[in-house]
């Protein structure tokens, strides 16, 4: 992620997708529920699909490190494939 903010609204916008749906994500709820000022989402992301590219970047960091935490140790020992 760019930065710790980025981050933050990011995640912020995966809980507010889940608690409300699409049409709960805004750029003000962002703020709001993520305690930041006016305006801090829209410097980040100027638009709703610029956010919605944000909040995507975030749930692939975070399926990909549960994906490693899962898997990482584990294939270092799994066979590497059919016979």
């Amino acid at each position: 992620m760019k930065s710790q903010r980025a981050e933050l609204v990011a995640e912020t916008a995966i809980t507010l997708l889940a608690e409300r749906g699409m049409r709960g994500l805004t750029h003000r709820a962002v703020d709001e529920t993520a305690g930041l000022p006016p305006g801090s989402t829209s410097n980040l992301a100027r638009t709703r699909s610029a956010l919605l590219e944000l909040t995507l970047e975030r749930l692939t960091e975070l399926e990909v490190a549960a994906f490693e935490e899962i898997f990482g140790a584990a294939g270092a020992d799994a066979p590497d494939g059919p016979d």
